[in-house]
């Protein structure tokens, strides 16, 4: 059985590894997370470990590149591609943190990442994203909130009644608080919740969230994206490292967030999920929980990618 636990409050991709995200009203989920999240990184040129992408947490300066998309540049891009189309979500330009806008792939960005870094790194596009653990992050803004108040960066009052809100109105500059910020823990999902528990995300391990109305209206194997939500299987918990301390915008840290997050919850807030059912995602639909100790038939569609 399907249990209504909220409503999807905002979505968030990341373009590019570690740098600037996009606040989107709605964005495709597809079997390698959202579409055009983290297809792209900085490459560690002198770094042979099994994972050699520059992040925030080597380079904070990161955070304070933007990626932009330029159309004339796009079109330029498709031009030079054999099927004669460009990658939709890509960027095409980077905007550093002095305000000059360079080239994604241009020599001139690696070479100012490189100079902050301290060593050379190139430019990679992966065609399946770059991802720490798992393509697809979910938390929620209770629990975004109550590491703030442990932190000592938002007031302790009573989060609001989410069925009393006008769910398509619901802003995430709401839950900015004082110097809080809930990007800083970069989440793909952010679930404003029904029971406002801190934390909650815990009881949907080995469970299946699904995103806007549900499958029941036609048999689970009918291949129909109108009517199937998109899903996702809840995987394991989000250990956090240092990046939450990071300021969004500014990149200056504060420890004391991790801190909180050690103490309030063993290092972990929010979970990673596996994608089970593509489709739409969409700001103010109703997330589902089927819980994982209930038996169900397979639901996950047939049409996935040969490996």
């Amino acid at each position: 059985m399907l249990i209504e636990i909220g409503h999807v409050e905002a979505i968030f991709r990341y373009p590019v590894k570690s740098m600037g995200g996009e606040r989107l009203e709605a964005a495709a989920l597809g079997w390698h997370g959202l579409e055009g999240d983290r297809r792209l990184a900085f490459r560690r040129i002198n770094n042979s470990s099994g994972f050699p992408w520059l992040s925030a947490s080597q380079l904070p300066d990161l955070l304070r590149f933007t990626p932009l998309r330029r159309e004339g540049a796009a079109r330029e891009g498709a031009a030079h591609r054999e099927d004669g189309q460009g990658d939709l979500h890509l960027p095409t330009h980077i905007r550093t943190p002095d305000g000059e806008e360079l080239p994604v792939f241009g020599e001139a960005l690696a070479a100012e990442v490189g100079r902050r870094y301290g060593a050379p790194v190139q430019m990679m596009q992966l065609k399946h994203g770059i991802f720490d653990e798992a393509s697809i992050s979910v938390i929620a803004s209770d629990t975004v909130r109550e590491i703030g108040r442990l932190a000592g960066l938002t007031p302790d009052v009573q989060t609001p009644d989410v069925q009393s809100l006008d769910v398509q109105s619901l802003d995430v500059q709401s839950l900015d608080v004082q110097s809080f910020d809930l990007r800083r823990f970069r989440p793909n999902v952010v679930v404003r919740l029904l029971r406002p528990v801190p934390f909650q995300e815990d009881e949907w391990l080995g469970g299946v969230l699904s995103f806007g109305k549900n499958e029941n209206k036609k048999k689970p194997d009918d291949d129909d994206s109108d009517v199937a939500a998109p899903s996702i299987t809840v995987t394991m918990r989000d250990v956090r490292c240092s990046m939450v301390n990071l300021d969004p915008d500014s990149a200056s840290p504060a420890p004391e967030v991790l801190n909180a997050v050690v103490r309030a919850h063993q290092n972990t807030a929010g979970i990673y999920g596996a994608v089970t059912r593509i489709g739409r995602l969409e700001v103010g639909q109703t997330v589902f929980l089927r819980a994982a100790t209930e038996k169900r038939s397979p639901d996950v569609q047939c049409n996935s990618p040969k490996p």
